[in-house]
């Protein structure tokens, strides 16, 4: 008796092209032109996510986490939302969370980012860029 391989979801095997297969941006891109103004004291903080979980067992980890982030960070504003990526590599994704904040020191800078809690997904570092 044999048995047929699993088969992929036509959305799952776009991600894996997507993944292995990323579309080429270069100086004319429209997206690398683009500016947003900032206020005069931002700065910028982000925080690096990885799954606590090999990617064998639970791929969609870092994609759930990043979907949550959208959900939760919605605002009106750019300047007030998270903003999100997701990096892949050879061995796994981390998610890269966003946050612009104003560099007077009143607030705590990792404040949301040290707020965002997602199933199987832990933050590795938080930065802060001037």
């Amino acid at each position: 008796m044999t048995s047929k391989p699993p088969a992929i979801s036509p959305g799952s095997s776009g991600t894996v092209t997507l993944a292995q297969y990323p579309p080429s941006i270069d100086l004319s891109n429209k997206l690398l032109s683009s500016a947003i103004p900032l206020p005069h004291n931002a700065s910028i903080a982000y925080a690096v996510f990885s799954p606590t979980t090999p990617p064998a067992h639970h791929p969609d980890t870092v994609e759930l986490a990043r979907r949550h982030v959208l959900d939760t960070g919605k605002s009106p504003s750019l300047l007030d939302s998270l903003l999100c990526t997701v990096h892949v590599e050879k061995g796994g994704q981390q998610l890269y969370v966003f946050s612009i904040v104003p560099s007077d020191g009143a607030d705590d800078p990792f404040n949301r980012l040290n707020s965002l809690r997602f199933d199987d997904v832990i933050g590795e570092s938080f930065e802060f860029v001037v």
